[in-house]
């Protein structure tokens, strides 16, 4: 989890979004996947996944 949020301060800008989509497809995936883990290991609890950071910048 760690890792993922790193990885959004990281290379997300935001006024532009991720650098490319590849990464922003990349990291709403992993984020999907480090949801379902939690959900799995907290079955009495209720979380929401809500992805807002979608937007990424166009090649030049």
């Amino acid at each position: 989890m760690r890792d993922w949020v790193d990885q959004f301060e990281q290379l997300f800008d935001w006024q532009q979004g991720w650098p490319d989509q590849a990464t922003a497809d990349e990291h709403r995936a992993e984020g999907e996947r480090l949801y379902d883990e939690v959900r799995r290991a907290l079955p009495d609890v209720t979380i929401t996944f809500h992805y807002w950071e979608t937007s990424y910048r166009a090649a030049p």
